[in-house]
């Protein structure tokens, strides 16, 4: 996995919204994010459809629960709202727990080597732990935080086949 490419946002709908199959479909449509736990996935999401759409309005409506993303699920599943944006991941995570209502689609489904679940945008650097070339020369301090830390993640074992800390292939993606 490249770390560069770990972070996307999903649009999903119902799987009977025969109406909604493409992402130029979703103009004028409601939209759901949530707040708490899929800020980053809904800032994805957006800047795809800006990427794509330009800078106009495209959205008719855009709703942000207090909830978490499975929240969203659950609301476009019944009609609340008729695209949700959540995270990368989220529906898998959620079949295998159980608790991912029947009839979800993804729309603009991509395949990616990097991130091997449903997704809709581009892959972007997950959470990234970095120390500054001022904070490492400046103190010894800084220096002897990063000496510790960055060894200790390399002994976080994987979680579930999806989360691993590792360094990226190109770092300076994140400048």
């Amino acid at each position: 996995l490249d770390a560069s490419h770990t972070a996307g946002a999903a649009y999903i709908v119902r799987s009977d919204r025969d109406d909604l199959l493409t992402l130029a479909d979703l103009q004028g449509q409601t939209v759901e994010a949530a707040r708490k736990t899929a800020g980053e996935s809904f800032i994805i999401g957006m800047h795809e459809i800006r990427r794509i759409f330009g800078d106009r309005s495209f959205f008719g409506e855009t709703k942000m629960t207090d909830g978490l993303s499975e929240e969203v699920v659950h609301d476009v599943a019944s009609g609340k709202a008729d695209v949700g944006i959540v995270e990368a991941c989220l529906l898998e995570e959620m079949e295998a727990k159980g608790k991912i209502p029947k009839g979800m689609r993804v729309v603009g489904e991509r395949n990616s080597n990097d991130l091997r679940c449903r997704h809709s945008t581009d892959l972007h650097p997950g959470w990234v732990l970095a120390v500054t070339s001022g904070a490492s020369s400046d103190t010894s301090g800084a220096r002897e935080l990063a000496a510790t830390v960055v060894p200790a993640l390399a002994t976080v074992p994987t979680f579930a086949d999806t989360f691993e800390w590792t360094a990226p292939s190109d770092p300076d993606a994140f400048v």
